[in-house]
């Protein structure tokens, strides 16, 4: 254990690690991990940031990890728990442009998680056009490659 409050930013190996506060009741944490040649968000437990400092924060992640745990049609209750939705976090990904989008963290009570992953890709893709983002979902075990081939 390592109390990190006093530390804007500190070392593990040759990855330099990140974090910045987000919103959610009870307090949460966004880490960034900018290894030598990639780059990794781990955003969950959130309502999502989407100001100006927040979504700069974001830019050029090869994998960003964000929690999506409601549909559109919830995002009055994402608000209230502090969570995001499929609106926000299309918001967030257009503006920050990752790579790759991890969807994680999603409502275990979802009997169809993968809406949400329709959801985003289609407020990502605007006038028909391909975001350039690739959607995944997250599930046990999965091993996602990110950064350079």
């Amino acid at each position: 254990w390592c109390e990190i409050d006093d530390q804007p930013a500190f070392q593990i190996g040759s990855c330099e690690v990140t974090w910045r506060r987000q919103q959610h009741p009870g307090g949460s944490v966004g880490y960034r991990l900018d290894f030598p040649e990639a780059r990794l968000l781990y955003l969950t437990d959130t309502v999502g940031d989407d100001s100006e400092s927040a979504l700069q924060w974001y830019q050029d992640a090869d994998l960003m990890m964000h929690e999506c745990y409601f549909g559109e049609a919830r995002a009055q209750w994402a608000t209230k728990t502090g969570h995001t939705w499929t609106g926000r976090l299309a918001k967030i990904a257009q503006s920050a442009a990752p790579q790759k989008l991890l969807l994680t963290h999603v409502n275990p009570l979802d009997a169809e998680p993968s809406v949400m992953m329709t959801e985003v890709d289609a407020a990502l893709s605007t006038e028909g056009t391909d975001s350039g983002v690739e959607l995944h979902l997250a599930a046990d075990r999965d091993r996602i490659d990110f950064g350079p081939a």
